[in-house]
């Protein structure tokens, strides 16, 4: 799998390289994103808008814990490796200190 630091060396030495990255919460819009990445061995970017996912469900019922975790079992039923894929719900949690548990602000 090509890292993020191998994508940014490549664009500076002018050639073309990139990520995979959606804004949805649908789950086939996602799956598409999550293949194309483990088809091409590239990192996948997950990302959401806050009237989709918010921590008081947006309107699709998920917070962004719920979100990364509907990510995270896409990612896994479709073979890409954890490590290959990325929600933003994921540090924008961890940013507003939210735990499994909790999904409160600390």
């Amino acid at each position: 799998m090509i890292t993020l630091q191998e994508i940014v060396k490549k664009n500076k030495e002018g050639r073309r390289a990139g990520i995979y990255s959606c804004c949805s919460a649908n789950e086939d819009v996602i799956r598409a994103a999550l293949i194309r990445a483990r088809k091409t061995g590239t990192p996948a970017l997950i990302e959401s808008t806050s009237n989709q996912v918010n921590q008081l469900g947006g309107y699709t019922g998920m917070t962004p814990f719920d979100f990364a975790d509907f990510v995270r079992r896409l990612a896994e039923e479709n073979a890409v490796p954890g490590s290959r894929s990325s929600s933003a719900a994921t540090i924008w949690a961890r940013c507003l200190g939210w735990t499994a548990k909790r999904k409160k602000r600390s």
